[in-house]
Order: structure tokens, then sequence, then C-alpha cells
């Protein structure tokens, strides 16, 4: 019994010990993958597939600057220019030093622009539905008040004619 009890304590370690050290390697490969696939998937212009896969490899290499470049390009592509700004801007955390520093401040800046100028296009639009529809809501309003009927004139010609009166059958004559 004793005996059996360490042999399921070594198994129970063993297995426990591969699980801890073999995941390292597990999300390298993954990572590998995932890095791989999404810039198959940019190269191919498939910037939605391109940008989950790079989201996947970021989960494991939050720190890979490349990554998060990438991902900006992508999300710029797609038109989620917040996210893209995210990334950029992550990407210049990571590595301030980087040649191309002032470039992608500048990207960033006219990113903002971008978003903006999209926020003050919805919201014309919006202000202009609201418009239209309070003129709307105005306009049945309106048409929901009583108008009072006012009795057309009558004309002589309209006036009913009165019906003929029934003459009552002549009576026998009483004869003397």
């Amino acid at each position: 019994m004793k005996r059996r009890f360490q042999i399921m304590t070594f198994l129970l370690a063993a297995v426990a010990s591969f699980a801890v050290f073999s995941r390292p390697v597990r999300a390298e490969s993954d990572f590998s993958k995932n890095v791989k696939t999404g810039q198959a998937a940019d190269d191919a212009g498939n910037y939605e597939e391109a940008a989950k896969y790079f989201e996947a490899a970021i989960e494991i290499k939050p720190e890979n600057v490349t990554l998060h470049y990438n991902l900006a390009v992508c999300y710029e592509m797609l038109g989620e220019l917040q996210s893209a700004v995210r990334h950029y801007k992550t990407y210049l955390e990571l590595s301030p030093d980087t040649e191309d520093a002032a470039e992608v401040k500048g990207w960033i800046e006219t990113l903002k622009k971008r978003i903006d100028e999209k926020e003050k296009a919805e919201k014309e639009k919006a202000d202009k539905k609201k418009a239209g529809y309070e003129k709307a809501k105005a306009k049945d309003k309106s048409k929901d008040k009583l108008e009072p009927i006012q009795p057309e004139p009558k004309k002589a010609e309209d006036k009913p004619k009165p019906e003929p009166v029934a003459q009552p059958e002549p009576r026998p004559k009483a004869e003397p």
C-alpha cells in the first residue's frame, strides 16, 4: 500500500511538472503559428483575419513591438481607427527611440483628426435625423388638432322639397 502511494505521488508530480514545463514551449509554438498565419493573411490583404492572429500572438507576447505596429496597420486598413491609434501608441511606448517615431506620431495625429471628423459627421447625421423626426412629429401634431366643422351655406335648390300630401280617397256619396 505504501509502495502504491509512492508510485501515485510520483506519477502525479510527473504529470504536474510536464504540464508546467511544457506550457512555455507550447505558447512559443502558438506564438510563431499566430504570427506566420497573421503575416500570410496580411500579405493576402485579409486584414480582419490578420488582426485576429496578431491579437492572439500579442496575448502570448504583449511586449512584441512589431506585432503592435502590424496590428495598428491592420486596424487602420479596416477603418477601426481607435484601435489603430491604441496600437501605434503601444508601439511607441515599447520603442520610444525607434527611427520612425516622428512618422508614427504624425500618423497618430492624422488618425485622431479622422476620428474627430468621423464623429462630427455621425453627430451631424444624427442631428439631421432628429430634426427630421421632430419636424414630422410637429406636422403630425397639427393633423391631430380637430378643427370645428363649419356647415356649408345652403342653397335654395339644396332645400328639401316637401313631399306631396296624399289626398284622401273620395267617399261615396250618400244617396237621399
